[in-house]
């Protein structure tokens, strides 16, 4: 609604512009409403009176009436096509527009009162009026949203029926009372109720205009942060050699220094510090992979290979770690040839199954492996001991342990299952977790066999 006058020579007020285009396309929208409603009462009017009236008085009055809605309909059409990326300035022109073509229909809808031509009855008049007010009344809510254009439309509308009126023997009284009804009271209504509109219309583009802005700093920082994210993995996949030689270098030293030694003292504290670059190493060589895994540099090679030959791999490379647990490994070893990547199928594995042995005090620990049609499901479980509900999706982040335990924290990164997890979502390998604290738990990933 427009409580002050749009005018082309001053500059919009916030949110001026928003509320013209609205009116307007709200005028454009229903005006086919307001012209059915307009010749619908004119030929009420043309058959109700035509034993009365002059048959060529109502004709001409319904031409008329019919011209004004059709240069009315032209000029919607003119302003529609304009209304795209329109100036402040134009949408006020248009406005104006609009509002002279109300003034004129209204003033030609008006203009039926004096079809009587002073030879009709004061009831024919009458009922010309009554026609002209319901008419006032109809077109209240097409006009709701802009009050001044309708108090000069309606204004309009009733002129000629008070002149007339005002000019005749009726008693004045009664006429104004009418005309105070049909007039003055519609208009009190509508400006109340666009006060009410206003301030709601003006509410929601300001709650608009804050959505967009959080909307659009929201994504400026969600691009930051995918920008920051894709830097850091390609920095790290790239400086990978880099980072991971003098660690390699301090390695090879320590073992020399560790087969020179004379004394227990110090191969004990050769070996714990071997223990401490081992660790450091895993640590690097995880975030190096993650880093890699999350960058586009993801070395992803599928080939067929033969799943029988990794798994007897694995099961030599866990069986005496498992041993010195005193746990049973048992594997499958099914003839089967896969199609997958294999360096990052072994990693799943090696990840897989050191966390099962690592996380089982006593028991067993099984790498299951089933046929279905062309899917090869491996599952690895273990007696362990279990992770809850809650923490299964957790636990696939990075550096989450679940056990606080010294030993787990100078052991394990934290990052092999996170690293099963990006494999994961590289090869759609359909990853699963089945587990209940204290009851072991059941980590299973599909394969597709090659015909």
């Amino acid at each position: 609604m427009l409580t002050s006058w749009p005018s082309a020579d001053r500059a919009p007020e916030q949110y001026d512009q928003k509320l013209l285009l609205s009116v307007i396309n709200r005028k454009l929208s229903t005006f086919s409403i307001s012209a059915v409603i307009g010749s619908i009462a004119a030929l009420v009017v043309c058959f109700a009176l035509s034993a009365t009236l002059s048959i060529a008085y109502l004709a001409g009055w319904f031409v008329i009436i019919q011209l004004t809605i059709t240069l009315r309909a032209f000029l919607s059409r003119s302003i529609r096509k304009s209304l795209n990326g329109a100036s402040y300035v134009v949408l006020c022109r248009h406005h104006e527009k609009l509002l002279y073509s109300s003034i004129t229909i209204q003033l030609t809808w008006g203009s039926c009162i004096w079809l009587t031509n002073g030879t009709a009855t004061n009831d024919v008049a009458l009922f010309l009026t009554s026609v002209v007010a319901f008419y006032g009344l109809a077109i209240i809510s097409l006009q709701s949203d802009d009050v001044k254009t309708y108090v000069y439309s309606i204004l309009a509308l009733h002129l000629q029926p008070c002149i007339y009126w005002f000019n005749s023997d009726v008693h004045a009284l009664a006429i104004g009372i009418y005309i105070l009804f049909s007039c003055v009271v519609p208009i009190a209504i509508v400006h109340s109720a666009n006060k009410s509109y206003r301030r709601a219309r003006i509410k929601n583009l300001r709650l608009a205009s804050d959505l967009r802005r959080a909307q659009k700093k929201s994504e400026m920082s969600e691009q930051t942060m995918a920008q920051a994210i894709t830097d850091k993995a390609t920095f790290m996949a790239s400086a990978s050699h880099d980072l991971r030689q003098p660690l390699y270098g301090i390695k090879m030293i320590n073992e020399m220094l560790m087969l020179q030694s004379t004394s227990d003292r110090n191969t004990d504290l050769l070996e714990l510090q071997c223990k401490s670059i081992n660790a450091t190493t895993d640590l690097l060589n995880g975030i190096m992979d993650l880093a890699i895994l999350e960058s586009d540099k993801a070395p992803i090679k599928l080939k067929k290979f033969n799943i029988q030959r990794l798994l007897k791999s694995m099961a030599s490379e866990f069986r005496l770690l498992a041993e010195n647990k005193g746990l049973q490994l048992h594997v499958d070893f099914p003839n089967v040839t896969v199609l997958s990547d294999y360096n990052l199928i072994t990693r799943v594995l090696r990840n897989l199954m050191s966390n099962a042995i690592n996380h089982t005090i006593e028991g067993e620990v099984i790498v299951k492996c089933t046929i279905d049609v062309n899917k090869l499901t491996i599952s690895i479980i273990d007696t362990g001991v279990g992770i809850s509900e809650t923490d299964h999706l957790r636990i696939f982040h990075q550096f989450v342990r679940l056990s606080k335990t010294t030993e787990d924290l100078n052991v394990h990164s934290g990052l092999g299952l996170a690293i099963v997890k990006k494999i994961d979502n590289v090869l759609n390998l359909r990853l699963q977790l089945t587990s209940q604290l204290g009851l072991g738990s059941n980590f299973s990933f599909s394969l597709i066999i090659a015909d």
